[in-house]
């Protein structure tokens, strides 16, 4: 049509897919040109949509990101500043132990907040491909130790068992230590106060395997398969314990940095957490 005897297309891929196509036309049947210089225009117009697309994305999660921080900061802070209203008001005549009350459940609520935004600054960094690692002969015995001594500090009425022969690897020691202390963490934060959580490291073949586990009631595959998600948390356990629904997702990010994997699995209404990491 219109006098046109020859053409030449080159589609416009869009994360490897065919999304549109750039065509070029010409009235004389013989003469194509420049096909190179149009392919280069084809992928160049494709790396452009998907830039925009990603971009639209990260603003779209942003907001989301922005709107969840508002949400779980507003709670702590307007704890702490209830309390200090109460403090600094001559009108209410507080006894020592009710001063030292107020000021622990502050202090309680000062950490949960530092928690939110140390695992904020933790999904930025992971989702900016940002991480450094700092690579080291660990020796895991001490890695263990201090997940449980931490967590026994912050849940002081738990039992956390460990039990990790003398072993050491080739890995990051903070890093391990935050996955040690996300999963150790969820699985007394969603199991009954009266049952112990363990954390147990297996030397195998081609690395080490360091299992979490808890009697906290079996979870279906749909709901392992969500808990990993960033920010989704099951309906159950929303109204037990705050958080974001980042944890996992960050000890499961950190792990395949590490070069590992995290896997979970229920048997028996027990849910074990393993970390799967080389031995390098």
């Amino acid at each position: 049509e219109g006098g046109f005897r020859s053409a030449i297309s080159f589609p416009i891929l869009l994360t490897e897919e065919p999304f549109a196509m750039i065509s070029v036309f010409w009235r004389n049947a013989s003469r194509v040109e420049n096909s190179s210089l149009l392919a280069l225009l084809a992928r160049q117009l494709g790396h452009l949509f998907t830039l925009q697309r990603d971009v639209a994305d990260k603003m779209v999660e942003a907001c989301e990101l922005l709107g969840i921080t508002s949400h779980e900061l507003r709670t702590p802070l307007t704890a702490i500043k209830g309390f200090l209203k109460i403090l600094g008001n001559d009108r209410y005549q507080l006894s020592p132990e009710e001063v030292r009350q107020f000021l622990s459940i502050a202090d309680l609520q000062v950490d949960r907040a530092t928690r939110l935004l140390d695992d904020l600054v933790a999904v930025s960094r992971l989702d900016g491909r940002r991480t450094r690692l700092a690579l080291a002969l660990v020796d895991l015995a001490t890695i263990v130790e201090q997940a449980r001594l931490l967590l026994v500090c912050q849940y002081p009425q738990r039992d956390l068992a460990v039990k990790c022969p003398p072993l050491a690897i080739k890995t990051d020691g903070d890093r391990l230590l935050q996955i040690l202390l996300n999963l150790a963490e969820n699985a007394l934060k969603y199991s009954p106060e009266d049952s112990p959580a363990t954390i147990q490291v297996t030397p195998r073949e081609t690395g080490v395997a360091i299992a979490v586990s808890n009697h906290g009631g079996d979870l279906t595959p749909a709901e392992i398969a969500l808990i990993f998600k960033k920010f989704e948390r099951l309906d159950r356990h929303k109204n037990q314990s705050s958080g974001t629904g980042l944890g996992l997702y960050i000890a499961r990010a950190l792990a395949e940095i590490l070069g590992g994997r995290v896997t979970a699995e229920c048997t028996n209404g027990s849910t074990t957490f393993t970390v799967l990491l080389p031995w390098r």
